[in-house]
């Protein structure tokens, strides 16, 4: 739910880390008071941070926090608040999550201080370009913090597209999510199928598929459900715009692959499945339980939205690749949460030590085991991985880790119109046209609608 109100998160001194329930906003303030300062007795008084640890000098401070909506109250209480409480006690956080009102451009017109933005990687361009955010390389190198717990691919995203600047540091990998492959098991225990196994080759899958595409008393079974003809290419790094001349790339032999095995499986009798938005692909094989298999681009996302089903028997096979390049399934995506610097802000170093702090091995262990993807090097991270999820303890989540990621590459300003003039054509494929010919033709579409909004 939108909240407009400013929440008022104060922090209470020696606390124990507690664990937050799930809540939804509900727009209200919530403000917690300090207690009073208590006189020694037999038990010793938990000692400051080190002079050169304290913020702001061990002085009270508040600090205004802006979130894109990158983190969950959940998320917020037990991954920022509560550690806080812990180690900062005289730091106040003041948050404002995003809504209508309130994205970069209101921001910027409206002139409010912020002295953190939790954001995602794809918004570096947007708040850069109205000046809200700041590079934190020279905040680095003052207050002698080290990126070495990173790894280096996330450090690099968060540069965005000025390879010079750094512009926040990666908190998660969220747009890293690992893609599977999902089963319903009660339909391969109808028909005496085995179930899919980790490192299987999308023509395994296909298989797979036309044994499982049945009618049965009336009830249609569909052997395979993908999103989207992008993500059936994505192990294959296939891209509608080069970001080097954006051009369309389109018309090329591994574009063609990815499109000839989606006719394939559009074309098993009784498979076809219309095309829908990322959101209706995962709700038809959760409620409608006719589908075999759905190739998911989003574990997380679905983990997240299957927990409430309690009748739908589900399991987790690693996502098919392509015999060229196997056990890759996504290039790699991009932050969430990035954790950046206010331009206006009055206590930039007093954050960029904050930020210092919320990605230590203990905080990010506590949010691999709520489903988040750590940025960390450290292995033992991801092994807690959806640990503290209800309903995952018999699911074999560690098979979605055996793919790798393709590198990661930066999108451009034309991608959804190039992704909707493929999805359009592919719809033509299916009725029958030549692959080669609507390759050509998408080309030539999407070179078009590309140089007209430059123009514009």
């Amino acid at each position: 739910m939108k909240r407009t109100a400013w929440i008022s998160l104060v922090s209470l001194t020696a606390l124990a880390l507690t664990s937050a329930g799930c809540s939804q906003g509900d727009g209200k303030t919530h403000s917690q008071q300090p207690q009073q300062t208590q006189q020694p007795s037999a038990a010793p008084a938990k000692q400051a941070p080190p002079k050169d640890d304290q913020i702001n000098g061990g002085k009270p401070i508040t600090l205004k926090v802006y979130n894109w909506g990158v983190f969950s109250d959940e998320e917020y209480q037990k991954l920022i608040v509560e550690p806080l409480k812990k180690k900062y006690p005289n730091v106040t956080l003041d948050m404002i999550v995003r809504d209508s009102k309130t994205g970069p451009e209101q921001l910027a017109a409206s002139g409010t201080d912020l002295d953190i933005y939790a954001i995602q990687s794809g918004q570096i361009i947007d708040f850069t370009t109205y000046n809200l955010i700041d590079d934190v390389t020279p905040l680095l190198s003052k207050n002698n913090i080290s990126l070495d717990k990173f790894k280096p691919q996330y450090i690099d995203i968060s540069r965005g597209r000025t390879k010079d600047k750094l512009w926040g540091i990666p908190f998660g990998a969220g747009g890293s999510t690992p893609w599977a492959l999902i089963y319903n098991k009660d339909i391969f225990d109808k028909f005496g199928i085995p179930y899919p196994k980790d490192g299987m080759l999308w023509d395994d899958v296909y298989e797979l598929a036309k044994k499982l595409t049945r009618n049965d008393n009336g009830v249609q079974y569909k052997g395979l459900d993908y999103q989207n003809i992008q993500s059936l290419g994505a192990g294959l790094g296939v891209a509608s715009v080069d970001p080097k001349t954006e051009k369309a790339s389109v018309n090329t032999a591994d574009w063609q692959k990815v499109l000839a095995l989606g006719k394939i499986i559009n074309d098993i009798p009784g498979n076809d499945l219309p095309v829908v938005n990322a959101a209706k692909t995962r709700e038809r094989f959760m409620k409608d339980k006719t589908i075999a298999m759905f190739a998911s681009p989003s574990l997380l996302t679905f983990i997240k939205e299957v927990t409430p089903i309690k009748d739908l028997n589900w399991d987790v096979a690693q996502y098919p690749s392509y015999p060229e390049k196997p056990n890759i399934s996504n290039p790699e995506g991009g932050i969430r949460p990035l954790l950046s610097i206010g331009s206006n802000s009055k206590h930039k170093d007093d954050v960029i030590k904050l930020f210092d702090f919320l990605t230590t091995d203990e905080i990010q262990i506590e949010y691999s085991k709520m489903a988040g993807l750590t940025t960390l090097k450290n292995p033992e991270i991801q092994k807690v991985f959806a640990t503290s999820v209800p309903g995952l303890s018999d699911k074999k989540i560690s098979s979605a880790f055996k793919s790798q990621h393709s590198p990661y590459v930066d999108g451009t300003d034309y991608d959804n119109l190039a992704d909707k003039v493929m999805s359009d054509k592919f719809e033509e494929v299916k009725k029958g046209k030549d692959i080669n010919t609507m390759t050509r033709e998408a080309e030539e579409a999407i070179n078009k609608q590309i140089e007209a909004a430059k123009k514009k």
